[in-house]
């Protein structure tokens, strides 16, 4: 169809596959597992996940799988946070004139398969 198009965000993505409020939650898992990950500086677990956040312990694993309904195929958000960050590094070179770490017109990383 000609005004069909493909999701844009990933909020945009995770709220197609799962609806609304559970596609926010899904995404909330993923900026709560990145920020922990940069934090402890290795990929954390949900219990990890569940302690950074002050979730408790079922709340953790209601939200990862939430998060896994939204986005099959990922076990856990570590693609998906990579393909966020270099993503956010070509909009920082870009802004700089081309200066930064990132390559300017270089593909990010698959975000979905």
């Amino acid at each position: 169809m000609a005004n069909e198009r493909e999701p844009r965000s990933l909020l945009e993505q995770a709220i197609i596959a799962t609806g609304v409020l559970d596609g926010a939650r899904a995404v909330t898992y993923v900026l709560f597992w990145g920020w922990a990950t940069e934090k402890s500086g290795h990929p954390v677990s949900v219990e990890e996940v569940a302690e950074f956040a002050l979730w408790g312990r079922a709340k953790a694993y209601k939200e990862q799988a939430r998060f896994r309904s939204a986005f099959p195929g990922h076990e856990t958000p570590a693609a998906i946070w990579a393909a966020a960050g270099h993503n956010v590094e070509l909009r920082r070179t870009a802004r700089n004139g081309g200066r930064g770490t990132a390559q300017l017109g270089a593909s990010p990383p698959v975000l979905l398969a």
